[in-house]
């Protein structure tokens, strides 16, 4: 399947650290990321949700549109999350939720990266079970794996993926259906999306914390090599 070009890389502006104090009240009533309708998300700029992202260590943010896609693709399947982090996504689901906790602060060399970057650690869910990706799926023995802004398995010094990241070509091997939430420009290099069969879903209920929203996307991967 062909990718669409991304659009290209854009600045987060300054003035985007005063985002309206109601975005912590809708999305976070309790302390953890809930999902809401889309056009609750629509009032708000794009620059505001992104820094309110950047801040909180959010990646997608849930809408119930979303929610409700993946509840009709994974059907009366087994599933689970891998990658949970806060565990919004999953828990929305009502999924077994699973991370590798790579960011809870006990990496040292992952710490001083994030460091590095501005950009605070992940705040996992106290409902997310630690286990690495294929842990989990060896574990549940899962038809389907839902993942949102999973980092894939890259050895090398180039790409979006790092040495820590989920071997999705591995994971094909073992479940049906692999639905990853995320955006082109930071997803579209994934190894697995040139050996397996897909199809990309774009919708303008999709959010994250991208500034290019029009790259959102669902990438559906079938365990069918191309």
């Amino acid at each position: 399947m062909n990718i669409p070009s991304p659009s290209p890389a854009r600045v987060l502006p300054a003035w985007a650290v005063n985002y309206p104090a109601e975005l912590e009240q809708l999305l976070m009533p309790d302390g953890k990321l809930v999902a809401v309708p889309a056009a609750e998300l629509s009032r708000f700029k794009q620059e505001y949700l992104s820094y309110f992202c950047l801040k909180n260590a959010l990646y997608q943010l849930p809408t119930t549109e979303l929610i409700q896609f993946l509840r009709d693709e994974i059907g009366d399947r087994i599933a689970i999350e891998v990658a949970s982090g806060n565990g919004a996504t999953g828990r929305a689901l009502g999924l077994p939720l699973t991370d590798s906790y790579l960011q809870d602060g006990t990496n040292k060399t992952v710490v001083a990266q994030y460091a590095a970057m501005g950009q605070p650690l992940v705040r996992y869910g106290t409902d997310v079970q630690k286990l690495e990706a294929l842990e989990a799926v060896a574990y549940y023995e899962p038809q389907v794996v839902v993942a949102c802004w999973a980092t894939h398995l890259d050895q090398s010094i180039s790409g979006y993926g790092n040495y820590w990241g989920v071997d999705e070509g591995l994971l094909m091997k073992s479940v049906e259906t692999y639905i990853h939430v995320g955006n082109q420009l930071t997803h579209a290099c994934k190894p697995v999306l040139s050996t397996h069969q897909h199809r990309i879903v774009a919708a303008d209920w999709l959010y994250s914390r991208s500034l290019a929203k029009e790259d959102n996307c669902i990438y559906i991967i079938q365990n069918k090599r191309l």
